[in-house]
């Protein structure tokens, strides 16, 4: 559930952690490369800055989640940064895939899980199958000219609107799997 409101202090402190992101520069498909090359050669300040060059990105996807202003805000940010120091070392650059379309969708799982945890939501069963359910359903009102509004969706699937809710969160968030097991 929502707790209160985030403290004047943290939400300071916040503040002034986003804006200091933006002295962490983003690095472009080949510079990401380049910095996995580096990596492999062992330098570890090229983690480094494949890491914090994505801070920004860690952030802006927890603000898709959650209102900056939320406590469980900080929170997001925190797993969405542990995430990536934990997944850099797995970042194969010979795939040609770049490290932040690589880390991508780990933040959105670990993201997500805090979530749950926190009582945010609750996944599905079968997540896929309730995906497949939902968009039947969009397409079946789309095709009767309704609005696929939440009310509209759970009527029509007979689902609680909570239920609805959680599977329109995880499809909104859905994302190609990254080849990395996990």
């Amino acid at each position: 559930g929502q707790t209160e409101a985030i403290p004047a202090y943290l939400l300071t402190a916040m503040q002034k952690f986003i804006r200091d992101l933006k002295e962490f520069r983003f690095y472009d498909s080949s510079e990401q490369l380049l910095l996995g090359k580096g990596m492999e050669a062992g330098y570890k300040i090229a983690a480094y800055h494949l890491v914090n060059s994505n801070l920004l990105h860690v952030v802006s996807v927890a603000a898709e989640y959650v209102r900056p202003d939320n406590p469980i805000f900080a929170d997001l940010v925190l797993e969405g940064m542990l995430i990536s120091w934990e997944k850099v070392t797995r970042y194969d650059w010979r795939r040609g895939v770049k490290f932040s379309t690589y880390i991508d969708s780990w933040i959105r799982k670990q993201m997500l899980r805090a979530l749950q945890k926190k009582g945010f939501f609750s996944l599905p069963r079968n997540p896929r199958k309730s995906i497949a359910e939902l968009e039947k359903a969009i397409q079946k009102l789309s095709e009767q000219g309704k609005e696929a509004s939440s009310d509209n969706l759970a009527g029509q699937l007979n689902w609680p609107l909570k239920k609805v809710h959680n599977v329109l969160l995880l499809r909104m968030n859905r994302h190609p799997t990254s080849t990395d097991a996990e």
